[in-house]
């Protein structure tokens, strides 16, 4: 059985920072596998759309994709809904409430859906030629940009988030500033999802996107 979430997030060497998933909680998580699921070897890989509080508890969850098991996919909300993620912070350092994206699987060694969900790979939110950039081989199947998003949805800020590779996993990225910068450049001045906070209030964000390189 095998368990893997990940989520596009934003170095901490930067001015603000988006929705980290805390380096506990892939192991926690196993532990969460639907009973049913082990019964009878399902396994699904799904995309989950999420907002989280500045205290970093999830305020909403919704199944954006989905691969494998139907059932098990829509059971994925209720298994995160309860974490505690860390949570995005603003440029001046302070907690502020977030979007990201988790791309999550329950894997059973085996099963009829398990080949299908490890080949599965995240769809990118923007893509951007290369051709003619620097060398981005190692940047394949793409990188993450964090979104500093105001009250309005209107994208103000835009800087380098993580690198993001087949199968779920992700590090620090080393994207040439040139391709950032392209990409930044698609969405600064665009209009993204507003947040509405539990007051009924829209507020400021960070978000995350995840760039393809074509």
């Amino acid at each position: 059985m095998l368990l893997a979430l990940s989520a596009a997030a934003l170095a901490l060497t930067t001015n603000f920072s988006a929705v980290q998933i805390p380096d506990r909680y892939p192991e926690a998580l196993s532990n969460r596998y639907p009973a049913w699921a082990v019964m009878n070897r399902r396994s699904a890989w799904a995309r989950l759309d999420v907002a989280v509080r500045p205290d970093g508890s999830i305020m909403y969850c919704r199944v954006a994709d989905s691969g494998g098991s139907e059932r098990l996919a829509k059971e994925f909300c209720a298994v995160i809904w309860n974490i505690r993620l860390e949570p995005a912070r603003g440029a001046d350092g302070s907690p502020v409430h977030g979007y990201t994206r988790l791309h999550m699987a329950f894997i059973s060694q085996g099963g009829r859906e398990a080949r299908e969900v490890m080949a599965l790979q995240r769809q990118a939110d923007l893509t951007i030629d290369v051709e003619g950039a620097p060398p981005a081989d190692g940047l394949r199947p793409g990188f993450g940009i964090a979104l500093l998003v105001e009250p309005d949805g209107t994208v103000a800020g835009c800087q380098q988030g993580y690198e993001l590779f087949p199968g779920g996993g992700e590090r620090r990225s080393t994207a040439p500033a040139a391709l950032v910068e392209q990409a930044c450049g698609q969405v600064i001045g665009t209009k993204r999802s507003r947040i509405v906070a539990d007051d009924g209030t829209a507020v400021p964000y960070v978000g995350i996107l995840h760039v393809g390189l074509e």
